[in-house]
């Protein structure tokens, strides 16, 4: 589910058929595991740019960066921050 989100959302650039799928996940499994799946899946992506870039990104300007480009629609900016705050807790960046 997460890698069909993912390839719909980055190769296809369909955001609406991502969620749509991130939805039926929620619906099958629950919203609890899809949670913990997207949040151990961005914890290990952060911690591999990290790894490779050494580069630390601003927040509030990648949001809107990510909003400026469709990537993230306005109305989901803020559980977005959540999400990436709980991400980069998890890959030991930052404490939230």
């Amino acid at each position: 589910m997460l890698r069909e989100a993912l390839e719909l959302q980055i190769l296809e650039q369909d955001p609406e058929a991502a969620a749509g799928v991130l939805g039926t996940g929620v619906s099958e499994h629950g919203a609890t595991e899809v949670a913990q799946v997207l949040l151990e899946a961005t914890a290990v992506a952060l911690r591999r740019m990290v790894s490779i870039t050494d580069e630390a990104f601003d927040l509030a300007e990648l949001l809107t960066q990510l909003a400026l480009d469709g990537a993230v629609p306005e109305h989901r900016l803020e559980l977005l921050t959540e999400i990436l705050t709980a991400a980069a807790a998890t890959a030991g960046g930052i404490r939230p």
